[in-house]
């Protein structure tokens, strides 16, 4: 996994490099010498939690995202108010509850609530994809300062790498008596390895509020139809 992240990652400072060096694509205010930002690297930080969950799941507030994007515009008025702006990267959430998941008698994955006799320290479910953005983007023109307001709206695919559970706390042993365990489970049934999540990006300069909203994570019939929600911040450079 984290070969895969190093890898993706060089990729996306090669794009930065050698969008760098084309003049055509960095716009400079002479009068204030301050170049502005396309948008072209977002590091965004969100709040993920799931919609539709099932009975008495509970998630945390602590629950968190984190995505990284390399895009790239594709200007469709001369202008360059409005632009087609596709791009590739990284999305990571983990999702922290109240709650473990099984393979049920249907071959479908479930979820139980935790005895509330057990003391847990740590249970979340974390997921990570190769994402693909494509916005189409909205901007005003620049102020004094050579900011603009932006509005975009989009599509992300998304390709799942990795996804796991971690347990660290109580369960009950062969003989019915309490041990603390720590476990990580890799083998969670019937997720779809496609995820299609709609989204939207307002903001002013290079800080933006960002929302996505991401289809269900399990196959249909195979498993509780959750979709991911992530409301956050976004920061562009380039």
């Amino acid at each position: 996994m984290n070969r895969i992240f190093i890898v993706v990652m060089l990729c996306l400072m090669g794009g930065i490099f050698n969008t760098k060096v084309q003049a055509q694509d960095v716009r400079i205010d002479d009068a204030n010498n301050q170049v502005e930002s396309l948008d072209r690297l977002t590091f965004e930080f969100t709040y993920a939690d799931f919609l539709n969950k099932p009975e008495g799941m509970k998630t945390k507030w602590y629950n968190r995202g984190v995505n990284v994007y390399y895009n790239y515009n594709i200007y469709i008025d001369k202008n360059k108010h409005v632009a087609f702006s596709p791009g590739l990267g990284i999305s990571s959430q983990n999702v922290y509850s109240n709650s473990r998941h099984y393979l049920a008698d249907n071959d479908s994955t479930a979820f139980a609530v935790i005895d509330g006799n057990l003391s847990y320290r740590n249970n979340k479910l974390a997921l990570t994809y190769l994402e693909a953005p494509m916005e189409l983007r909205f901007s005003s023109n620049a102020d004094k300062m050579n900011r603009k307001f932006k509005f975009a709206l989009g599509i992300r695919l998304g390709y799942l790498m990795n996804i796991h559970s971690k347990y660290r706390g109580d369960e009950y042993d062969a003989s019915n008596s309490l041990v603390v365990v720590k476990e990580k489970d890799a083998r969670i049934p019937n997720v779809s390895k496609v995820r299609f999540s709609p989204s939207v990006r307002i903001g002013y300069g290079s800080v933006n509020l960002v929302a996505s909203y991401a289809m269900p994570l399990f196959d249909q019939d195979k498993g509780p139809q959750m979709n991911l929600l992530m409301i956050g911040v976004s920061f562009n450079t380039f």
